[in-house]
């Protein structure tokens, strides 16, 4: 959610069915009626994707979507039909994105990379992080924190993005099961955990170089796959 659009990423069974060509999706959150979250875009062409959506960043008037094959940039001067304004194809299976408005920082099966939006449409990378299995990434202050599953860490990275040119690792936290969504909220990452033993995970990140998990939850029902959090909630 921004101000007052909600903004969604759909997406169909990828194991049976092919990507959908009505896929960013933009609703006014307070409509008239009371009948719920109102459309605003209805044009299915301008709104495709190049693969499966997987993540969405939006600052201001540009929603910035990791779609499985790479990185995609969405005008949305006109709501309405929100236009592809912009690709990238990143390497590896691109899971997340969270951006700063001028740099997208990406979180792919390959690595961590920070792609360059100054010429809105010519993105062109700037900086990589070697880091393989990251799954989702939030921005804040001149720093990513990225959840990974695969390698020698499981759990969560802090990356100094301040020179995108040159990302740099700040601390990490381990011994989490299978961390696949971020979100920021004070002094804290609050961590959706796919395994049924954990599910949600507080961890306090004041420190990027020696974050210390805090507290956990299991699932009520199910894994998670996905968190924000919204005040005192997640």
């Amino acid at each position: 959610a921004s101000g007052d659009r909600v903004y969604a990423a759909s997406q169909a069974n990828a194991m049976i069915e092919p990507p959908p060509g009505y896929a960013l999706q933009v609703y006014n959150k307070w409509p008239d009626d009371g009948a719920g979250l109102a459309p605003i875009s209805t044009n299915a062409a301008s709104q495709a994707v190049k693969g499966y959506l997987a993540d969405l960043d939006v600052i201001g008037s540009r929603a910035y979507v990791a779609e499985g094959k790479g990185l995609q940039v969405f005008d949305l001067t006109n709501e309405a039909a929100p236009t592809a304004a912009a690709y990238w194809d990143t390497p590896g299976k691109s899971a997340s994105v969270a951006s700063d408005g001028t740099t997208a920082f990406v979180a792919s099966d390959t690595g961590f990379q920070a792609v360059d939006l100054s010429e809105p449409t010519s993105p062109r990378l700037t900086g990589t992080l070697p880091e393989t299995g990251l799954t989702s990434a939030a921005y804040r202050d001149g720093m990513v924190l990225a959840t990974i599953v695969s390698g020698p860490l499981t759990g969560l990275l802090a990356v100094d993005v301040t020179d995108p040119s040159a990302p740099a690792v700040l601390g990490s936290l381990g011994g989490l099961p299978s961390p696949v969504a971020i979100a920021l909220s004070g002094g804290y990452a609050f961590i959706a955990d796919g395994s049924s033993a954990k599910g949600l995970i507080a961890a306090d990140i004041s420190d990027p170089a020696g974050m210390a998990l805090v507290g956990s939850a299991p699932p009520i029902t199910g894994r998670l796959i996905s968190i924000d959090v919204f005040g005192d909630y997640a």
